[in-house]
């Protein structure tokens, strides 16, 4: 399982400067499922020997951005009165990437 997990990092560390400002290769979707589909595969071999409560902790970890980020965008939209299925550029990920080191 280690070993593993650290090929699928040394892949994904080999290709982001690739992916960085101006990216010249993209992953797409086929890149970005496989990825999706090794991490739960892993997850599952390594879950046999988590206890209960690292178990639950788990699925907090994996989801916790997305739900918050979620949470955020609908609050946001609703105190401003703007319609909340209507999608706009203030998520966490653009936020944090828009000063940051990759931005244009």
């Amino acid at each position: 399982m280690i070993y593993l997990t650290l090929v699928l990092i040394g892949a994904i560390c080999g290709f982001l400067p690739f992916n960085s400002f101006p990216a010249s290769i993209f992953m797409g979707d086929s890149g970005s499922l496989f990825i999706g589909f090794l991490l739960s595969a892993l997850a599952m071999g390594a879950g046999r020997s988590i206890t209960g409560t690292a178990g639950a902790a788990v699925p907090i970890f994996a989801f916790g951005l997305p739900i918050l980020d979620v949470t955020l965008a609908v609050l946001r939209r609703s105190l401003r009165g703007h319609p909340v299925f209507r999608g706009d550029t203030d998520h966490i990920h653009t936020q944090a990437f828009a000063s940051g080191p990759l931005a244009p």
